[in-house]
């Protein structure tokens, strides 16, 4: 199936009207969560799906419905009447990724590094609550920085991580420096977590291009490693000059499309998310899989739209 550049988006991005994909994707309908504030990370294992917000204290579990099952207090900060840590101390826990550690299964953690101190804070969870394991990221988040070249004035977004069996990769949001993505080595990186060592011995640093309009650049929010398909699956989305919600787009790479010498230009890859026909306008920030083979790729997509809410919403995406 070849999907083409749709007429609803062609006052949003600039793409030729004779751009194909051989790409199809689908979502559902929206599930909207009012008692799950701000979702920012979601990661499926088994029968459950794990999920975080950038303003929430908890880890919350939910089921293949996406009802809830239970939550797990991650955070001592005391939320709102409203569910919602205030924004000036919130940690902004953005990406996690289930990773093996100590022989267990477990989350990793991470917050986004936009605000020294609060949020520069990663959590290592066992899914058992066997162990937890806080980490400092600064030092970390110091790495990533010089690795890029950024500017003094540039800072971290991290929204995004992901991991194969050899590296870790993390998702540099665009939205206070460049689209980037990160590799690190694996084990290098879980000695860190863990806190048995204080930096990271190789980095490379990649810049990425992403679709973008007459003002804005989609920024990167949420990533993926699919073993089947042997690619990095990557949310984005866009916002407007005045930070309104523009939509969102599905992308994928291989390992071996980043060179890390010069910009990876994926401004015409992303396929929009769209439903009925129609850009679908919310946030998307987070992809996990929960099917895959060679050719087709299914999971959930969670959504932030900056109102305390979070949706869920099933997709499948098909490469021919």
């Amino acid at each position: 199936m070849t999907l083409r550049s749709h007429p609803a988006l062609a006052a949003t991005l600039l793409l030729p009207a004779s751009l194909t994909f051989a790409a199809s994707l689908s979502v559902s309908e929206p599930v909207i969560r009012k008692d799950l504030p701000s979702a920012s990370a979601n990661m499926l294992m088994g029968e459950r799906l794990y999920v975080v917000g950038d303003d929430a204290s908890f880890l919350f579990v939910l089921d293949n419905n996406f009802e809830m099952i239970d939550k797990t207090p991650i955070s001592p900060l005391q939320p709102a009447a409203d569910g919602r840590v205030p924004g000036d101390i919130k940690e902004d826990m953005e990406a996690m990724d289930a990773m093996e550690v100590h022989g267990e299964a477990a989350l990793v953690i991470l917050g986004s590094g936009t605000k020294p101190r609060f949020r520069e804070k990663g959590i290592v969870l066992a899914l058992d609550n066997s162990f937890k394991v806080e980490r400092d990221l600064a030092p970390l988040y110091q790495q990533l920085h010089q690795a890029t070249g950024f500017k003094a004035s540039e800072t971290l977004n991290i929204e995004g991580l992901a991991s194969d069996a050899e590296y870790v990769y993390i998702f540099n949001r665009g939205s206070r420096s460049p689209n980037a993505i990160f590799r690190l080595n694996k084990a290098n990186f879980i000695q860190y977590m863990l806190g048995q060592t204080d930096s990271i011995e190789h980095i490379n640093a990649q810049i990425v291009r992403l679709p973008k309009n007459n003002v804005m650049e989609s920024t990167f929010s949420g990533a993926v490693y699919s073993p089947a398909m042997k690619k990095l699956f990557f949310t984005a989305s866009m916002e407007g000059d005045k930070n309104e919600i523009l939509g969102s787009f599905v992308g994928w790479l291989t390992p071996e499309q980043m060179d890390f010498k010069s910009p990876l230009d994926l401004s015409s890859q992303p396929l929009a998310v769209m439903l009925n026909g129609k850009n679908l306008i919310n946030k998307i920030e987070s992809i996990t899989l929960s099917r895959e083979d060679e050719n087709q790729v299914e999971g959930a997509l969670a959504a932030d739209n900056d109102d305390g809410t979070s949706q869920f919403m099933r997709f499948t995406l098909s490469l021919d």
